[in-house]
């Protein structure tokens, strides 16, 4: 993300905080898609999770008085998010471990119209054998590096959207990584 992006995200955050509803406006649109993408890693009722984003800027919007001020604006509203989707996949038993959600499906998936485009089929073929490893990692490793490399938080943003240390982040990162590696090269 580019230094005006973040700058901007930060004074949107910080004039929503004081009211602005066209600030606050912006904020969904800039981050819609984002959230939605990372709430459909858990679920594939899409309509769920549209719920979610939508009660997370409903919450946002009636407590903004009592919120803080943040350097994370994307960061924080995942958290939101996922703290909103375990609420409600809690309250509709849609899985099975209390307050944990479940990484679904590995994110590191083309879509087809996009395999359609690629033509070249050693490409392919690299492009499912990654997808291949990625989905034999265990789902928290998956979700911790979808975060990293699709939504480029750091260390200190995953522990707080996971609720996990950081030291757990790293550990889990390099287990991720070194299962890839050693997967490579069998």
């Amino acid at each position: 993300m580019g230094s005006d992006n973040y700058d901007s995200e930060i004074i949107l955050w910080e004039e929503f905080l004081q009211g602005d509803a066209n600030a606050y406006n912006l904020l969904m649109k800039m981050f819609y898609k984002d959230l939605l993408f990372y709430g459909q890693r858990f679920t594939n009722d899409n309509e769920l999770v549209k719920d979610c984003i939508q009660e997370v800027f409903l919450k946002l919007w009636k407590t903004k008085h009592k919120l803080n001020r943040t350097q994370f604006v994307k960061f924080y509203l995942l958290t939101c998010l996922r703290r909103q989707i375990v609420s409600a996949m809690d309250s509709e038993k849609k899985f099975f471990t209390k307050n944990q959600l479940v990484f679904k499906d590995s994110p590191f998936v083309l879509k087809d119209k996009e395999t359609e485009m690629i033509a070249d089929e050693v490409v392919r073929e690299r492009v499912y054998f990654v997808k291949k490893l990625l989905d034999g990692l265990p789902k928290r490793q998956q979700e911790i590096l979808f975060l990293t490399y699709y939504m480029q938080a750091d260390a200190n943003q995953i522990s707080e959207i996971l609720n996990i240390s950081k030291q757990s982040v790293y550990n889990l990162l390099n287990e991720a990584k070194k299962r890839l590696r050693s997967e490579n090269q069998e």
